[in-house]
C-alpha cells in the first residue's frame, strides 16, 4: 500500500492557506482555553492503573508513548513495555512518506489517541450503535505544514523552525464492505475474534491514515480505551449524532473543537514531545 516516494509534496499551498483559515479564526483567548482544557486533562498511569490529574502524571524517561504516575511505577513497568516502546517508535521506519511516519507516531501516543477514540466514538455513533465497529472504516487524512507557519499570523514570537509538523485534515467514516486491501480485512476479522474471545463486543475500529493524495495509507486498528468511552459520554449527549441526507455523519460544534484541539496540541509541542515534527530529507 506503500509508495516507495517521499512526498517534499505533501507541504502543499492548498494546505498552507487552508491552516492560515483555521488558525486565523482563533483568538488568542480560544487557544488558552483549548491550552487550559489539555493541560486539566488526566492520564491513567500505565504501571499501577490510577487515573492522575494531568500535572500528576507525566512521560518520564525517553517513552513518548505511555505515562506514568511517578519514577517508582515506571520503574516497576518499564522491563515489560520496553521491548513494546521500541516496536512502536521504530515503527514509522516503514514508511518513506513522512506523514506517514508522523501519524504512526501519532497512533502510537496514549494522549493524543485517546482523543481521537472520541472523536471516533461519534463519529461512529458507537455509544447508540456498538455494532458500526463492525461496519465502518474510519479515513484520517493526514498532512504535513511547516512548523512556523503561525509566524505568518503575526506570531512573532515564535522562533524560527524549519521543521515540518503534523496535522488532521478531516476523518470520515466509510463502510467496510467498499475498502480494498487484504490488511484492512484481516485486521476487521482480528478485532472481531478479539471481541468474541473476550465475550463482550470490544471497541476495536480499523483506523486508515493517509496523505493528502491518497496515493498510499497507513493502516492502524487498537481498542477504545474506557476512559474515551467515558470522557465521549460526558462530551456527547446521548442520540446526539445528526446525519446527512448520504448517510454520512455531520461534524458537530463538539467533534470540531477536538479535531482543532488536536492539531493545537501538536502546534504548541513547541519541544516536539511528541515526535511530530520532522525534517524533510533533501
Amino acid at each position: 500500500m506503500e509508495s516507495s516516494a517521499v512526498y517534499a509534496g505533501s507541504v502543499s499551498r492548498a494546505s498552507v492557506e487552508a491552516a492560515r483559515e483555521a488558525n486565523a479564526a482563533f483568538t488568542a483567548e480560544q487557544r488558552d482555553c483549548v491550552a487550559s482544557s489539555v493541560k486539566a486533562m488526566g492520564g491513567r498511569c500505565a504501571a499501577c492503573g490510577v487515573f492522575k490529574k494531568r500535572e500528576d502524571i507525566k512521560y518520564r524517561g525517553g517513552c513518548r508513548i505511555i505515562q506514568y504516575c511517578s519514577s517508582g511505577c515506571q520503574n516497576i513497568h518499564w522491563p515489560s513495555h520496553k521491548p513494546k516502546c521500541k516496536g512502536l517508535t521504530e515503527g514509522d521506519r516503514g514508511y518513506k512518506d513522512p506523514v506517514l511516519q508522523m501519524a504512526w507516531r501519532f497512533s502510537s501516543n496514549e494522549l493524543l489517541k485517546k482523543l481521537l477514540d472520541v472523536y471516533i466514538i461519534h463519529l461512529l455513533d458507537l455509544n447508540n450503535t456498538p455494532s458500526n465497529i463492525f461496519r465502518f472504516v474510519v479515513r484520517v487524512r493526514c498532512s504535513a505544514l511547516p512548523a512556523d507557519i503561525m509566524r505568518r499570523h503575526g506570531r512573532s514570537d515564535d522562533p524560527v523552525d524549519n521543521r515540518i509538523m503534523f496535522a488532521i485534515d478531516d476523518i470520515q467514516r466509510h463502510p467496510m464492505q467498499d475498502q480494498q486491501g487484504h490488511e484492512t480485512i484481516d485486521l476487521l476479522q482480528a478485532a472481531i475474534q478479539q471481541a468474541r474471545q473476550d465475550g463482550t463486543p470490544e471497541l476495536c475500529p480499523v483506523v486508515l491514515f493517509s496523505n493528502e493524495s491518497y496515493r498510499s495509507s497507513l493502516v492502524r486498528a487498537s481498542s477504545i480505551s474506557l476512559d474515551a468511552l467515558a470522557l465521549s459520554r460526558s462530551t456527547f449527549p446521548r442520540g446526539a449524532v445528526s446525519f446527512r441526507a448520504d448517510g454520512g455523519v455531520i461534524e458537530s460544534d463538539a467533534m470540531v473543537d477536538i479535531r482543532v484541539q488536536l492539531n493545537l496540541m501538536v502546534e504548541q509541542d513547541k519541544e516536539d514531545k511528541f515526535k511530530l515534527r520532522m525534517r524533510l530529507r533533501k
